[in-house]
């Protein structure tokens, strides 16, 4: 296995733990959440937002809030490696088709850690971060191209120089 792989697979390992469990090294404190969730649920209170916007929407009113600019800048920078990682360790898949194979992937993984959290009650479904995650994968999945360019430009560069 190449040092991408092993790399992206430490990446996933961490996304899991940090964002899907929330894991800050206690776990006291990660059972004793889960704990208040099914308090929540057996209240009839759900662990899910199913509406567009509702918690970005929140998130922008209270913008001057550190805690609310956390969970929105939270929610789309741990993910920005989904975009890059999928695709450069794709060879042959080319142009759309791995832009398409590559946003599966992501989608397949965030939509993982959003039903993890739905089930296990360790965090909250929410479709707004989908929305989010999903933008940190397009904001790697243009670096990834633009380090693609950045490299190839180079290499041009010095072919011409010789």
């Amino acid at each position: 296995m190449n040092r991408k792989k092993v790399l992206y697979v430490v990446y996933l390992t961490c996304l899991i733990l940090i964002v899907g469990m929330k894991f800050t090294g206690s776990y006291k404190e990660l059972w004793m959440r889960a704990a208040v969730v099914r308090e929540n649920r057996e209240a009839g209170v759900m662990n899910a937002n199913l509406e567009w916007l509702r918690t970005i929407r929140i998130y922008l009113r209270l913008r001057r809030n550190p805690i609310y600019f956390r969970n929105l800048v939270g929610n789309i920078i741990p993910f920005i490696p989904l975009g890059y990682f999928p695709a450069s360790l794709q060879r042959r898949k080319r142009g759309i088709f791995r832009f398409v194979a590559s946003a599966l992937h992501a989608l397949s993984i965030v939509l993982f850690i959003e039903l993890f959290q739905l089930v296990t009650g360790f965090g909250y479904f929410d479709v707004d971060d989908i929305l989010l995650n999903m933008i940190g994968f397009v904001i790697g999945y243009a670096g990834y191209l633009l380090l693609g360019l950045w490299s190839m430009h180079r290499r041009n560069g010095v072919k011409n120089k010789n």
